[in-house]
């Protein structure tokens, strides 16, 4: 409750001496909440961002009050997601003041590559069906579920392997899930790995899947897509704003069943990776040109505001 303050106070003579035209605060609280404090003190305007968590699972009622001011009292408000904007909206964010711009990937990483390329390259069996989840190994990604699914499909598939990609603090609970549904042959964790080894296991998969409990614009699923491959994900957040069933199948959250029928559904049909592909291939600079127009509109807003 107290590191917005803090951090504000840490940082003002730092900002200050960088004299900027306009602060730009990535995270709610507390990191859009010092940047507001400084804003205010050095006279310029302040744009702030939100990418899921920060309204999503706020951490106590002091930080929920913050995080209202810093939503009312920005120059301008984005966030990752419509789903975010409507959520801050009913904080009290003005509407008129508050904008999606979803998110990016590097295009030069994340693009359609040849499967079997990529499954030499990982020493992964043509033949396998490969699920690929790639994130943070915490067991709000849905990953106990995912387990779950699995199990249920494999005595159908032999062929099955899912692979786990990430580090995270419920790793020894999800190795625990594992080993305790016997599936160690085919349920393979493993640990995070760089954005051009991402790309590569992407290209490797039969699908990719994110069966998250909530979630705000994950970039992993915009990178599946850009790589081609259909997502299996949850309805949840700003994903079915970036999601069809031209390009995978949307499930709800916590529930093994539906997640295992979505999972063989995706693995049974065909689909057209180019097709994919050219559904959502955002650029970062795409984002930063419409983030170059919100930070031109807030510094122009101001100076009028100053004059008028």
């Amino acid at each position: 409750p107290f590191n917005g303050w803090m951090v504000a106070r840490l940082l003002m003579p730092h900002v200050r001496a960088f004299a900027p035209d306009l602060i730009f605060s990535i995270f709610l609280y507390p990191d859009g909440y010092a940047a507001l404090n400084i804003g205010e003190v050095l006279g310029v305007p302040v744009v702030a961002m939100s990418i899921g968590s920060d309204i999503n699972s706020i951490g106590d009622c002091v930080s929920a009050m913050h995080t209202r001011t810093v939503i009312r009292e920005v120059d301008f408000l984005v966030a990752v997601s419509d789903d975010l904007c409507k959520k801050a909206i009913a904080m009290g964010a003005p509407p008129e003041r508050t904008r999606a711009v979803v998110n990016g990937c590097d295009l030069s990483v994340f693009h359609v590559r040849n499967r079997l390329e990529a499954r030499q390259q990982l020493h992964i069996d043509p033949a396998s069906e490969a699920v690929v989840y790639i994130g943070r190994m915490d067991v709000k990604k849905g990953l106990r579920e995912l387990v779950e699914a699995a199990t249920a499909l494999y005595p159908k598939r032999p062929n099955l392997h899912v692979y786990l990609i990430g580090d995270g603090p419920d790793r020894s609970l999800i190795e625990n899930s594992i080993q305790a549904s016997n599936a160690t042959s085919y349920i393979h964790p493993l640990p995070a790995c760089s954005s051009d080894a991402v790309a590569v296991w992407m290209a490797a998969a039969d699908l990719v899947t994110l069966p998250s409990y909530m979630e705000g614009c994950p970039n992993v699923v915009l990178e599946a897509l850009a790589c081609g491959r259909p997502v299996v994900a949850t309805h949840v957040g700003g994903i079915p704003e970036i999601m069809n069933n031209e390009c995978g199948r949307l499930v709800p959250p916590r529930n093994s069943a539906e997640l295992a029928h979505a999972l063989a559904s995706v693995l049974d049909s065909t689909w057209d990776e180019a097709a994919i592909s050219a559904h959502w291939s955002r650029s970062w600079d795409a984002v930063a040109a419409e983030l170059r127009d919100i930070f031109e509109m807030a510094v122009s807003d101001r100076q009028a505001a100053a004059h008028g």
